[in-house]
């Protein structure tokens, strides 16, 4: 099981972008076992594709991402956020809340973002690219 970062969903949902390709595949290979996503992650895939796509077309693809077998939502407890404030000394506020709930969750984070990410010591990554 994988917490996603909102960066290869996004990859996976834009046939325009070179990584799209990779991340359709390595998204699949983790399908099976459960792609854990949250409330900041679908807010941040349903906003870039409303930019990239428009309003209907993210509206749809969020809401097939929510009802997909391979997606398991799991939300943001309060103590994860509390937690994740400590870390925004070297991250933003969304990515420190998404790399908590990976901590938290006792699952790497699946990203294309190490440069960020890779700030925090005890985050396990697995690389896009």
């Amino acid at each position: 099981m994988i917490l996603a970062d909102s960066n290869v969903i996004i990859f996976s949902e834009t046939e325009e972008y070179p990584e799209h390709k990779i991340a359709v595949e390595k998204l699949s290979s983790f399908a099976e076992e459960g792609i854990l996503i949250n409330t900041i992650i679908i807010s941040e895939v349903f906003h870039k594709l409303s930019i990239i796509k428009n309003h209907e077309e993210a509206l749809k693809r969020t809401k097939n991402i929510l009802s997909s077998k391979s997606f398991v939502y799991i939300p943001v407890e309060k103590e994860t956020i509390e937690k994740a404030l400590e870390l925004t000394e070297h991250v933003l506020i969304n990515d420190a809340i998404i790399a908590q709930h990976a901590i938290d969750s006792k699952t790497p984070l699946f990203t294309d973002d190490t440069k960020h990410f890779g700030k925090i010591k005890c985050l396990k990554l697995i690389k896009l690219r």
